[in-house]
C-alpha cells in the first residue's frame, strides 16, 4: 500500500543503516559447556560494543524532507517536462514517522528495496518482485497535505514521542531500581552499626558545612565581602580535614571489629581465611570508601541558591559621577563583581581538589590490603561543582546580578535629569547654580518618581547604595534637602578620578589571573594529547593482529595500555571541569576517544579469540548428541558476522572449520533418525559406536567432514520418511474424534438417524487425497502398510455412507406410509419387509450410537452387507408401492394428476371420507369441497370455489375404496348435471328471463342461453324475411344486455353476480354476431361466417347438448366447472378457437403462441368452458421431466380431460424429444379410435374426448427453446397478438354495469397507448390485457359501491388507484395530464379508507416512525393493488421504505383483523382455511429463472405447479404473494404483465423524517429536552447543506446510496459515539446532562484514536477501524469498499481483533470465492452459534459475535445477475433469520438477542 512507512529490515551487524542498533537474540549455550560458552558469550558483546563504538560517527539526516514538494509543484506546473529524479526515504527520528518525507538523491544513493522516481507525470514506486505502483503529483500533493493536516492534530502529532517516552522512562526507572538493588546488596555491611551510626552523624554534620560566609545583616563593599570569603574558605579546609580524620578512625574501629567477629568463625578454615577477609572486606570498602556516595554528604553546591533568594543585600554599590563629569557609574561595576565571583568559584575548585577522602588514610588502607584497580575512591568533591547541576545553580545568579544591575541602572537612570539640568548644562559645580537647578528639578518632577528611586544616603558618603546582589533591598526615601544633593555631587566628582585609575589596576590583576589559568590548562591538554598519542601508536602495532602473536602477552600489554587510558580520562574530565568553571569552552576530546575505540577493540578481540578457542574445545569434547546444535551454530553465525575483517587469520580459519562441521552437526541431530538411519551411518563412517557417548571431536576424526554430503542424504531421508509418520499421525487422531452424526428421530424413543454429513465427507474427502498423497511418496516404504490398511479403512466407510445414507432416506419416506393401517392392510407383504428392515435399521442406529467412531463403526462386521440388503428390500417395497399407486390411479384416473405422496395421503386415511377435502379440487376442477351429510357417510353436494351449491341428484354412499366411490362422485357429478341442464332447457321462456337466469347454476345457464340464441339466429337466417328477422332478433339481444345490467347494478348475491356478468359477455358477443350477419347479409346457416362460431344445438335424441365449430363436433361434457366467468369472444379469440376445435377434430393437440398478455392460456379454458370439459393448467419448468409428462397424459387418456402446458417451449429439448414420442402414441391410438392403449408398458382406457394443448412465449424470451420438428407436428399451430382492448374493456365494464361502456372503454385504450408512448420506458410497467382488467375490475368495484355515481369519475378513480402506485415520480404529472385531457369533466376525491388509514397512523406511531403523507399514500396504494392482483411487486432502490411499506400494511391489516396475518409458506397458507389474510412476501432479486414458475399462481388459476405433478390451489380472495425488488430488469413481460406494481421512489421518505424520530426515540430517553433540541438544530442546519455538497461530488462515492440511507447510517454513528463519550463516571447522570456538557463534548465526539498494535496506523486505517467499533457498537453493518490491495482486509481483521479485547466480541472470519453457495454461508453462520431454544440462536451469554465476510462480490452471478449468499446476508440483515433447509416445515431460525 503505498505511503505506509516501509518496514524496518533486519539488517547485518557491519552493514547497517546509520541509527539503527542490531541486537541479535543470545543463543541458549549447552549445559556441560556453560562457563565457557559464557565467556564466549561475553567477547561477543564485547565485540558488539565496539562495533557500536563504529556507529557513532556515522552522519544523521536531520532534513525535514519536505523541500522536493516544491520541485513536484514545479513539475506539476510544467506538464510537458521528460526528467525526472530519484527519491530516498529522509532519515528522521524514529518517533518522527512521515511517509511523505523523501530527498532527491543521485542514483547511486537511492533504496534499492524502494525505487521512488519524480516526474511530470507522479510518482513511481518499485520494489522487487512487486508490481510498480504510480501516483499522480495531485493525489500525491492532496494526501501529503492531508498527512500533515492530521499531523498537526495534538493526539497524532506527540503519539509516538509520548509512547517512545513512556517506554524509556519505564526502562530507566526499572535499571535503576535493579541497580540501587545490586548496589545495595553488594554494599551492606552486616555488622558494627554503631560504627555505621557514628559515620552517619558525622556525615550529616558535614552537611552543614558552607565554602563561604555571608552577613545579610550588613552590606559590605566588595573587598571587604572577598576577605570575608577567604577567611571562610579556610575555615572550611579545616572541617574537612577534620572530618575526613574523623571518619578514617571510625571505619578503621569498624573494620577491625568486624575482622575480628569474622576471625572466630573461620579458625578452622584457616586455608581460607585470606580468601573470606578479601570477599568480607569487598561491601565495607565500597560502604566507607564510596566517597560522594554516602548518604549525608555535603551540600557544596547549595549557597548559589542562596545567593539567588537571600532576603537581604550582600554587597553595596555606590553610584558615581564619572571622571568626565558626563555621566553616572556603579562602583564597584558589574564586570569586577562577575570577576570575583569567578575567582571565588575558582578558589573552591581548587580547594576541594586538594581534598583526599577517609580512603586516603594509610591506617586504613593498611587494613584493607587492596590493590589500586579495586579500591572505590569514589568521585572527587571538586567534581560536584563540575556538574550540571552546579553550572544551571551558576546560571541562575549570573542572571540574578544581571537582573539586580538592571534594577540599580533604572535607579540611576533617575538622577539623569538632574545631571544634565545641574551640572551638563551648566558646565560647573557651582553650588548656588546647583541648587537652583535642583529646585527646578524638584519642583517639576513628581513625588512618585522620587520614591521610586527609592534613594538612602551611605553613612561617611554622599553616594547613593544600589540593590547588591541578589534580592534588591528598596532604598526608601528622596535627598532631604538641596545641600545633601550638592554634597553628593561633589563627592562623586573627587572620587571618579581615584576610582578609574584602581579599577584599572584590578582590571589588569584579574585579566592575569585569568590568562595564567587559561595557560595552564592548555599546557596540561597539550601533555595530554602526547599521552594520547602515544598509547594510540602502541595500540595500533600490527604485532598485535599478527596471527602469531601470544594470547596472554597481547592481553597483559593491552591492560597496560587500558590503564593508562583509564588515567588519561580521568585528568580529562577533571580539566574540563576546570573549564568549564571559568567557562572556558571545551578542550577537543575526539583523539581520546578514538585512542579508547582502539584499544577497547584489540582487547575485546584477544578476549573473544581465547573464548572462541575454549568454546571448540568444550564442544569438542561434549558427547554430540548432548550439544545445542542452534545455539552452535548461532554462535559461528555470530562470530563470522562480527569478526569479520577484525581478527587474527588463526581464529577466522577456526570458526571456518566449525562452519564446515554444522551440516555434519545439523545431520547426525536430526530427530526423525531411526535405528536404521543409524546403521547407515555406521555403515557410511566405517566404525561401530555408541552414539550417546562419541564426542564431537572424535566423530569428526572418523572422517565426517568428508562424508557429509552422505550424511545429509540419510538426515533427509529420514526427515521425509518422519513427515510422512507425522502426517498419518494427523489423520489417526482426527479421526480418532470423527463420528458419525446420530441424532433421536423426531422425539421417538431410541430411535435414531443420521444427522448432517458434510463434515464427515469432507473429512473423507481430504484423508483420501492425503492417503493417496503418502503412497505415492518415495519415502512411504516405512509406513507403506499402516497408509494401505488407513485406505482401506476410508474407502469402506465412504461405501457405508452410501448404502447407509441410501437406506436411510428410503425409510423415512415409507415409514410414514406403513405407519397407516390402510396401508398394511392393502399391501400385507410389503408391510412385512419393511417391519423387518425398520426392525433392523433401528437396531442398527441404535448400536451405532453407543459405539459411534466413524472407523470403527466402518469396520464392524457385516454391517456394510447388511446395509446392502435393506437397500435392496426398500427398492423393492419402492417399486411395488409405485404398482400399488397405479392400480389406484387406473381405479379412478383423475389420480394421476396428483403426486404420490398427495395420493398416499388419501389412502393412508381411506376410512375418513374428510380426508379427501384438501385434495378433491385437484381431481374436479371446478369443485372446492364435497358436502357430506350426516356422519360423513354419503356425498350430497358439491360446493364451487365461488359458493355455488349443487345438489347430487343421488347421495353417493363414501363406503369401501377411496376410489371407489370418488369414481360414483364423478358419476353422480355428470348424472346430476344433465339432468339440471335438461330442466333449463325446458323452464326457460323469455318472459321468466330474469328469475330464470338467476336461479340456474351459472354453467348450465350460459350454455342453455347459448343454445336459445343459436336456435333463434338459425331461425332467423331460415325465415322468408331474414333481414327483418335478424334485425328482430338484434333488438332482442339489446334488450336481454339492459336487463342483464340493470341486474348486474342490482343488489346480488357474489355467485348470482358471476353468472349474470358470464352472461353479459356471452350476450355481447351474441350481439356483435347478429349484428354481423345482419350486415354482411348471411344467407343460410351453411355460410362460413356462421359454421365459424360455436354453435349449440339440443339434441331431443340424446337428451344433450352438441356443439359444433365449422367441420368439428363435440357433446357437451357435463363438467362441473362452478361460476367462472367467462372470456370476451373477440374475433382473435374466436379464430383460436376453430384452431383448437379443428386439433381435437383431427386428434392433434392445439399450440398457441404469442406474446404475454394476449390471452394464450386463457382461450384455451375458456374454451374448455364453452365444452364443458375439465381442462387443467400445468405451468412448465425446466425441471419438468419426462415421467411427469407421461403420467398426465395417462390421467388425460383415461378420464377424456384437457391438459393446458404454460410455457411449454421452457422444457429443456431432451425432454421434449421423449414427449414427442408420448404424444405420438396417444394420438394414434385416438385416430384409430381405440378403446385401450398401450402407454408407456400399461393398457390403459382411452376416452376420445381428451386433449393436449400447449402455451408458448417467443423465443426472444429467456429460457425458451424451440420445439422439434418432430413435435411441431403433432400439434396445431396458432398465433396471438394483442386484442381488440376497445371491444375487451366495453364487455367488461357492461358487465360490470357501465351504461356509457362504449365510450368509456375508447377512452381508457386511448389513455394506455399515450401512456406506453410518451412515459418513460421501465421494467415495471406494463400497459397490456393484464392491466386494462385490473383496471377494469376496480371500476368495477366502485361502480357497485357507489352505483349513482359518475362513470366517467368512477373510471378515472380506477385509472389513478391502479396505475399511479407503479408510476415513477417524473412520470406522475404527465400522467394526470393525460387523464385530464381525455376526462375533462371527471372529478373524483381519493380514495377514503378511515378505518385502514388510522391503523397506518397508530402502527407507524408503535414503531416510532414518523408519519408523512407520501408513506401513508403507498401503504394505501398497496392495498388497493391486493385487491385487484394476487401477486404484487414492490420495486425500489435499497433503503427506500420497501419492507416499511409492506410492514406497515401487515401491522395495519393485523389490527384490522383480530384472527391474525398468516406468513408462512404456501403449504401452510393452503391448510389455513381461515378467512384472513396470508401474504408470501419474496424478498429479493426477481427473475424468469424462478418466478415463472409462478405464473399459474399469478394469473387467474392461482395454482402451483410442482415438479412432482403436485398442483396446489391458492384461495384467490385471501392469499397474496408480495414481491420486494429493487428492479425488474430480469423479470420476463409475463411475469410483469401478471403483477400489479408499485413503485417506491427514492425521496419517498426523506430525510428530515429520519432525523426527527433518530432524536425523538434514538437518544436517550433521559436527555433533557433542551439538549434534545439543540441535537435537532444541528440536524437540520448540517445535513442538508452536507447532503448537497455530497450529490455536487460525481465521484465521491464508490457506491450509490440514498439520502435516507446516509441520514440513517449517520444517526447510528452519532449515537454509537455519543454513547461512548457519555460512557465516563462524569456523564452518568444523564437527567443533568444538559447543553452546557454537550457543547463540549460534541468538539470531541469525532475525534479518532488508534489501538492498533499489529498495523501501522495510518490516516485511513485509523478512520476505518474507528468507525467499525463505532458502527458494531450499534449493531451497524459495514461495507468496506476499496480497490484491490488497499488493505481492507487487514484493517478490519485489526479492528475485529481489537474488539475482541476491549468489548469481548466474537470475530468469526468467512472468505467468499467464485464457487461460494448460500448454503454453505447458512451452514457455517449456524456453526458458531450456540442454540438456544429450538428455532432460536445467538452468541455465548455475555458475548457479542461478529462475522467479517471476506471478499464478499466474489460469489459467482446466476444466469440473471443474482449472487445468492449475498442475498442470503442481505435476507439475514433485513429479517434477523433465515429458513432452516433441513426442516420439511422450513423452521424460520432467529438469532437471540
Amino acid at each position: 500500500m503505498r505511503g505506509r512507512p516501509p518496514e524496518r529490515r533486519q539488517a547485518s551487524p557491519l552493514k547497517h543503516r546509520p541509527g539503527e542498533v542490531n541486537t541479535p537474540p543470545e543463543p541458549a549455550l549447552p549445559k556441560a559447556a556453560h562457563e565457557v560458552d559464557k565467556q564466549a558469550q561475553e567477547a561477543v558483546r564485547a565485540v558488539e560494543d565496539t562495533v557500536g563504538l563504529w556507529r557513532k560517527s556515522q552522519v544523521q539526516d536531520t532534513s525535514d524532507g519536505t523541500s522536493y514538494l516544491q520541485l513536484v509543484k514545479a513539475l506539476q506546473r510544467n506538464p510537458a517536462s521528460d526528467d525526472f529524479v530519484y527519491l530516498r526515504r529522509a532519515r528522521r527520528h524514529p518517533a518522527d514517522v512521515n511517509p511523505y518525507a523523501f530527498q532527491v538523491v543521485a542514483y547511486v544513493d537511492r533504496d534499492p528495496a524502494e525505487v521512488y522516481t519524480l516526474s511530470a507525470r507522479g510518482v513511481t514506486l518499485a520494489r522487487p518482485g512487486a508490481a510498480a505502483e504510480f501516483t499522480t503529483l495531485e493525489r500525491w500533493l492532496a494526501e501529503a497535505a492531508a498527512f500533515a493536516q492530521l499531523r498537526s492534530r495534538p493526539a497524532f502529532r506527540g503519539f509516538r514521542a509520548w509512547k517512545r517516552f513512556r517506554i524509556w522512562w519505564r526502562t530507566v526507572r526499572l535499571e535503576k531500581i535493579a541497580a540501587a538493588r545490586e548496589a545495595l546488596e553488594g554494599s551492606l555491611v552486616v555488622q558494627a552499626h554503631h560504627h555505621l551510626r557514628a559515620l552517619h552523624e558525622l556525615c550529616w554534620a558535614l552537611g552543614g558545612l558552607r565554602m563561604h560566609r555571608v552577613d545579610l545583616a550588613q552590606a559590605p563593599s566588595l573587598s571587604m565581602f572577598t576577605a570575608e570569603q577567604a577567611t571562610a574558605l579556610g575555615a572550611a579546609g579545616a572541617t574537612l580535614a577534620s572530618f575526613s580524620a574523623a571518619t578514617a578512625a571510625v571505619m578503621v574501629a569498624g573494620c577491625a571489629e568486624a575482622l575480628q567477629a569474622l576471625q572466630g568463625r573461620l579458625d578452622h578454615f584457616a586455608q581460607r581465611q585470606e580468601a573470606a577477609q578479601h570477599a568480607r572486606m569487598q561491601p565495607l570498602a565500597r560502604a566507607v570508601l564510596g566517597g560522594g556516595e554516602v548518604v549525608g554528604r555535603p551540600d557544596l553546591a547549595a549557597e548559589p541558591a542562596q545567593l539567588q533568594v537571600a532576603p537581604a543585600c550582600l554587597l553595596s554599590i555606590e553610584v558615581l559621577l564619572s571622571s568626565d563629569s558626563r555621566s553616572l557609574v556603579f562602583s564597584p561595576s558589574q564586570e569586577a563583581v562577575q570577576k570575583e565571583l569567578a575567582a571565588l568559584v575558582k578558589s573552591w575548585v581548587e580547594h576541594l581538589a586538594q581534598f583526599k577522602g577517609p580512603g586516603a588514610s594509610p591506617e586504613l588502607c593498611e587494613l584493607l590490603e587492596e590493590e589500586e584497580d579495586f579500591v572505590p575512591t569514589g568521585p572527587p568533591l571538586a567534581d560536584l561543582l563540575a556538574s550540571d547541576l552546579h553550572q544551571l545553580q551558576a546560571e541562575a545568579v549570573r542572571k540574578a546580578l544581571a537582573s539586580t544591575f538592571s534594577l540599580a541602572d533604572a535607579y540611576k537612570q533617575g538622577f539623569q535629569p538632574l545631571l544634565e539640568e545641574a551640572v551638563l548644562a551648566n558646565r560647573s559645580t557651582d553650588i548656588a547654580a546647583m541648587e537652583t537647578a535642583y529646585v527646578t528639578f524638584v519642583d517639576s518632577t513628581p513625588a512618585a518618581s522620587f520614591a521610586a528611586l527609592s534613594w538612602t544616603p551611605a553613612a561617611g558618603s554622599t553616594a547613593g547604595r544600589a540593590p547588591g546582589a541578589g534580592k534588591a533591598a528598596p532604598l526608601p526615601g528622596v535627598p532631604p534637602s538641596l545641600a545633601s544633593f550638592c554634597a553628593l555631587i561633589s563627592r562623586l566628582t573627587e572620587q571618579q578620578r581615584s576610582i578609574a585609575a584602581m579599577k584599572k589596576q584590578e582590571d589588569v590583576g584579574a585579566l592575569r589571573e585569568v590568562v595564567a589559568c587559561q595557560l595552564e590548562l592548555d599546557s596540561e591538554a597539550e601533555s595530554a594529547g602526547e599521552e594520547v598519542k602515544d598509547i594510540l601508536r602502541a595500540a595500533e602495532d600490527p604485532a598485535l593482529l599478527s596471527a602469531t602473536a601470544e594470547s596472554a602477552g597481547c592481553l597483559a600489554r593491552l591492560g597496560g595500555l587500558s590503564d593508562r587510558l583509564a588515567a588519561s580520562q580521568a585528568d580529562a574530565g577533571r580539566a574540563a571541569a576546570h573549564r568549564r568553571a571559568l567557562n572556558l569552552p571545551a578542550a577537543p576530546d575526539e583523539a581520546l576517544q578514538q585512542c579508547a575505540a582502539a584499544v577497547r577493540l584489540r582487547l575485546q578481540l584477544w578476549r573473544s579469540s581465547a573464548t572462541w578457542a575454549a568454546a571448540v574445545a568444550s564442544w569438542h569434547s561434549i558427547p554430540f548428541l548432548k550439544l545445542d546444535v542452534p545455539a552452535v551454530d548461532a554462535i559461528v553465525a555470530r562470530y563470522e558476522a562480527l569478526l569479520q575483517d577484525m581478527v587474527t587469520l588463526k581464529l577466522r580459519q577456526d570458526v571456518e572449520r566449525m562452519r564446515a562441521a554444522l551440516p555434519v552437526l545439523v545431520a547426525v541431530h536430526n530427530p526423525a533418525l531411526r535405528e536404521r538411519h543409524w546403521a547407515r551411518v555406521q555403515t557410511i563412517l566405517g566404525n561401530i559406536f555408541v552414539r550417546e557417548e562419541l564426542p564431537l571431536g572424535d566423530l569428526l576424526v572418523m572422517g565426517a567432514l568428508s562424508a557429509r554430503e552422505a550424511l545429509a542424504a540419510v538426515s533427509g531421508d529420514a526427515s521425509g520418511e518422519a513427515a510422512l509418520e507425522e502426517l498419518l499421525g494427523r489423520l489417526s487422531a482426527r479421526w480418532a474424534g470423527l463420528e458419525i452424526p446420530l441424532v433421536p428421530y423426531q422425539g421417538a424413543k431410541d430411535t435414531w438417524v443420521l444427522g448432517p454429513l458434510e463434515e464427515l465427507t469432507t473429512a473423507l474427502e481430504d484423508s483420501l487425497v492425503n492417503v493417496s498423497t503418502i503412497l505415492s511418496s518415495r519415502y512411504a516404504a516405512g509406513v507403506r502398510a499402516d497408509a494401505e490398511r488407513m485406505e482401506r479403512s476410508l474407502r469402506q466407510l465412504a461405501g457405508l455412507l452410501d448404502e447407509w445414507s441410501g437406506a436411510q432416506r428410503s425409510w423415512l419416506w415409507l415409514d410414514c406410509i406403513f405407519a397407516a393401517p390402510d396401508i398394511q392392510r392393502h399391501m400385507p407383504h410389503e408391510a412385512k419387509a419393511f417391519s423387518a428392515v425398520d426392525r433392523q435399521l433401528r437396531a442398527t442406529n441404535r448400536a451405532a450410537s453407543g459405539n459411534a467412531n466413524a472407523l470403527h463403526t466402518a469396520m464392524a462386521p457385516g454391517l456394510l452387507l447388511s446395509l446392502q440388503r435393506h437397500n435392496g428390500t426398500l427398492e423393492k417395497i419402492g417399486r411395488n408401492l409405485e404398482d400399488y399407486l397405479e392400480t389406484k390411479r387406473q381405479a379412478f384416473p383423475r389420480f394421476y394428476f396428483l403426486s404420490n405422496q398427495e395420493l398416499l395421503d388419501i389412502l393412508a386415511q381411506s376410512k375418513s371420507a374428510e380426508a379427501v377435502q384438501p385434495h378433491v379440487r385437484k381431481c374436479f376442477e371446478g369443485v372446492r369441497r364435497l358436502e357430506f351429510g350426516e356422519g360423513a357417510s354419503e356425498v350430497v353436494a358439491l360446493v364451487s370455489g365461488e359458493g355455488e351449491r349443487i345438489m347430487l341428484a343421488k347421495p353417493v354412499k363414501a363406503r369401501g375404496g377411496v376410489e371407489s366411490w370418488l369414481g360414483g362422485v364423478e358419476a353422480a357429478m355428470g348424472v346430476t348435471l344433465r339432468r339440471l341442464c335438461h330442466a333449463a332447457m325446458h323452464t326457460y321462456t323469455p318472459q321468466s328471463r330474469t328469475d330464470w337466469m338467476v336461479g340456474q347454476p351459472a354453467q348450465l345457464a350460459q350454455a342453455t342461453a347459448q343454445t336459445m340464441w343459436c336456435a333463434d339466429v338459425e331461425r332467423a337466417l331460415a325465415a322468408p324475411n331474414q333481414p327483418a328477422a335478424l334485425a328482430g332478433l338484434g333488438r332482442g339481444c339489446v334488450t336481454q344486455l339492459a336487463e342483464l345490467a340493470a341486474l348486474v347494478r342490482a343488489e346480488l348475491a357474489p355467485v348470482a353476480r358471476l353468472s349474470v356478468a358470464s352472461l353479459v359477455t356471452l350476450f355481447v358477443h351474441a350481439r356483435d354476431v347478429t349484428a354481423a350477419q345482419l350486415r354482411e347479409g348471411g344467407s343460410s346457416t351453411e355460410d362460413f361466417s356462421w359454421q365459424a362460431e360455436l354453435r349449440y344445438t339440443w339434441s331431443d335424441v340424446t337428451d344433450e347438448i352438441l356443439i359444433s365449430q365449422v367441420a368439428a363436433r363435440f357433446t357437451y361434457g357435463y363438467e362441473y366447472l362452478g361460476a367462472s366467468p367467462r372470456l370476451m369472444c373477440t374475433p382473435l379469440v374466436n379464430r383460436c378457437f376453430i384452431t383448437l376445435t379443428g386439433a381435437l377434430h383431427l386428434k392433434l393437440g392445439g399450440a398457441a403462441s404469442g406474446p404475454a398478455g394476449t390471452g394464450k392460456t386463457e382461450t384455451c379454458k375458456d374454451l374448455s368452458r364453452a365444452l364443458g370439459v375439465n381442462c387443467i393448467v400445468f405451468n412448465c419448468g425446466s425441471n419438468v421431466d419426462y415421467r411427469l409428462l407421461g403420467r398426465f397424459f395417462s390421467g388425460l387418456a383415461q378420464t377424456g380431460a384437457w391438459a393446458c402446458f404454460d410455457e411449454f417451449n421452457r422444457i429443456d429439448v431432451e425432454v421434449l424429444s421423449v414427449v414427442a414420442q408420448q404424444l405420438l402414441t396417444l394420438q394414434n391410438a385416438l385416430k384409430a379410435d381405440l378403446p385401450r392403449l398401450n402407454f408407456e408398458g400399461r393398457s390403459i382406457r382411452l376416452q376420445p374426448t381428451c386433449g393436449v394443448f400447449i402455451t408458448m412465449n417467443p423465443g426472444a424470451y429467456h429460457g425458451r427453446t424451440e420445439l422439434p420438428d418432430n413435435l411441431k407436428a403433432l400439434f396445431r399451430p396458432c398465433s396471438m397478438t394483442i386484442p381488440d382492448y376497445a371491444l375487451v374493456a366495453e364487455v367488461i365494464l357492461f358487465s360490470e354495469g357501465f351504461e356509457e361502456a362504449q365510450d368509456l372503454a375508447k377512452k381508457v385504450v386511448a389513455l394506455y397507448r399515450l401512456a406506453s408512448e410518451q412515459l418513460t420506458q421501465q421494467d415495471l410497467y406494463d400497459w397490456g390485457m393484464r392491466a386494462l382488467k385490473s383496471v377494469l375490475a376496480i371500476a368495477g368495484g366502485l361502480k357497485r359501491q357507489r352505483g349513482h355515481a359518475a362513470e366517467a369519475g368512477l373510471l378515472v378513480e380506477a385509472l389513478t388507484n391502479a396505475n399511479l402506485p407503479k408510476l415513477l415520480s417524473g412520470d406522475v404529472a404527465l400522467f394526470n395530464n393525460l387523464l385530464a385531457d381525455l376526462f375533462p369533466q371527471a372529478t373524483h376525491a381519493a380514495p377514503a379508507d378511515e378505518v385502514l388509514e388510522a391503523a397506518i397512523h397508530a402502527v407507524l406511531q408503535e414503531r416510532g416512525l414518523k408519519t408523512s403523507a407520501a408513506l401513508v399514500g403507498k401503504v394505501l396504494q398497496l392495498w388497493q393493488t391486493m385487491q385487484v392482483r394476487f401477486g404484487v411487486c414492490v420495486v425500489g432502490p435499497a433503503a427506500s421504505g420497501k419492507s416499511t411499506v409492506i410492514r406497515t400494511l401487515q401491522g395495519a391489516l393485523t389490527r384490522l383483523h383480530e384472527d391474525g396475518l398468516a406468513s408462512c409458506l404456501i403449504r401452510a397458507a393452503v391448510a389455513d382455511t381461515s378467512m384472513g389474510h396470508k401474504w408470501l412476501v419474496f424478498d429479493g432479486p426477481i427473475d424468469c429463472g424462478w418466478i415463472e414458475n409462478l405464473n399459474t399462481v399469478l394469473d387467474d388459476n392461482c395454482a402451483l405447479c410442482l415438479p412432482n405433478g403436485e398442483r396446489i390451489r391458492l384461495n384467490a380472495q385471501t392469499m397474496r404473494l408480495v414481491f420486494e425488488a429493487s428492479d425488474l430488469a430480469a423479470a420476463s413481460p409475463a411475469t410483469v404483465s401478471r403483477c400489479g406494481m408499485i413503485h417506491i421512489p427514492a425521496d419517498l421518505i426523506s430525510w428530515q423524517p429520519i432525523a426527527a424520530t433518530f432524536v425523538e426515540r434514538g437518544l436517550p430517553s433521559e436527555l433533557l429536552s433542551e439538549t434534545r433540541s439543540y441535537i435537532q438544530m444541528l440536524f437540520e442546519r448540517f445535513i442538508g447543506r452536507g447532503l448537497v455538497w455530497l450529490r455536487a461530488q460525481s465521484s465521491a462515492e464508490y457506491i450509490s446510496s440514498i439520502d435516507a440511507s446516509l441520514v440513517a447510517t449517520f444517526a447510528d454513528l452519532f449515537k454509537s459515539l455519543l454513547a461512548a463519550s457519555l460512557a465516563g463516571p462524569a456523564s452518568a447522570n444523564y437527567t443533568s446532562f444538559g447543553l452546557d456538557e454537550l457543547q463540549p463534548l460534541l468538539a470531541h465526539i469525532f475525534a479518532f484514536s488508534s489501538q492498533q498494535q499489529i498495523l501501522v496506523p495510518t490516516v485511513d486505517t485509523v478512520r476505518v477501524a474507528f468507525l467499525i467499533e463505532a458502527c458494531l457498537d450499534v449493531q451497524r453493518p459495514v461495507l468496506l469498499t476499496g480497490t484491490t490491495g488497499v488493505g481492507k482486509s487487514l484493517v478490519a481483521a485489526t479492528a475485529l481483533d481489537g474488539l475482541r479485547v476491549r468489548k469481548g466480541a466474537l470475530p468469526f472470519g468467512i472468505s467468499f470465492s467464485a464457487q461460494t453457495a448460500a448454503s454453505d454461508t447458512q451452514a457455517f453462520m449456524e456453526s458458531k452459534l450456540e442454540k438456544k431454544r429450538r428455532t432460536k440462536f445467538g452468541a455465548p451469554a455475555g458475548r457479542k459475535i461478529v462475522f467479517f465476510v471476506d471478499d464478499v462480490n466474489m460469489p459467482a452471478q446466476d444466469l440473471f445477475g443474482a449472487q445468492p449468499p449475498v442475498e442470503l446476508l442481505r435476507h439475514f440483515q433485513d429479517y434477523k433469520g433465515f429458513y432452516d433447509p433441513s426442516s420439511r416445515a422450513s423452521s424460520w431460525l432467529h438469532p437471540a438477542a
